[in-house]
């Protein structure tokens, strides 16, 4: 029952919010009304621990970011599938090398040639280790480049990435896009 939920929340979560090559900045340490309601869900498992449901983070990470360009003055970025895909396809690669390039040994921006995503301008924000996505947009928020790129009138488009490898560890990315 639980999976089922699961799979029907997800899917009400990519109906709700849709989903729209060269700086980047390097994390040294470690918007819609509706997706309000989705931000504090939990699960209650058997033993009355709660469990978070983290495929809602990206989402939250970009409504993190949207909050922050409205209280600006900026123009909120929109998402799409193609580049939230690539962006999570980044997440999965941190765990074998963390950095702006990718396992293969090419530029972060390669990526967006692997999900067919047409940008002029790229950026990408990546960090490890923080536990949810307030944490993560705080090391953003607090460290001048990463701020730069989610604050750039250069970029119309994010998408964000979450993976939570099996230690544990948790690697974040947004890319973004003009």
């Amino acid at each position: 029952m639980r999976n089922f939920l699961l799979a029907a929340l997800t899917a009400l979560a990519a109906i709700l919010w849709g989903s729209p090559l060269g700086s980047g900045a390097l994390a040294a340490d470690a918007s819609a009304s509706a997706s309000t309601e989705f931000s504090d869900l939990l699960w209650t498992q058997a033993d009355g621990e709660e469990e978070e449901d983290v495929s809602l983070y990206p989402a939250e990470v970009t409504q993190a970011v949207n909050a922050e360009r409205k209280n600006r003055g900026l123009r909120l970025l929109t998402t799409e599938p193609a580049l939230d895909a690539a962006a999570m396809a980044r997440a999965e690669e941190l765990r074998e090398v963390f950095a702006h390039y990718r396992p293969n040994g090419t530029i972060f921006s390669t990526v967006f040639l692997d999900y067919k995503v047409r940008s002029t301008r790229g950026g990408e924000n990546i960090a490890m280790g923080q536990t949810d996505p307030a944490a993560v947009m705080d090391s953003w928020m607090n460290s001048k480049q990463h701020r730069d790129n989610i604050l750039s009138e250069n970029f119309s488009r994010i998408g964000v990435g979450f993976f939570e490898a099996s230690d544990g560890v948790r690697y974040w990315v947004q890319v973004f896009a003009s």
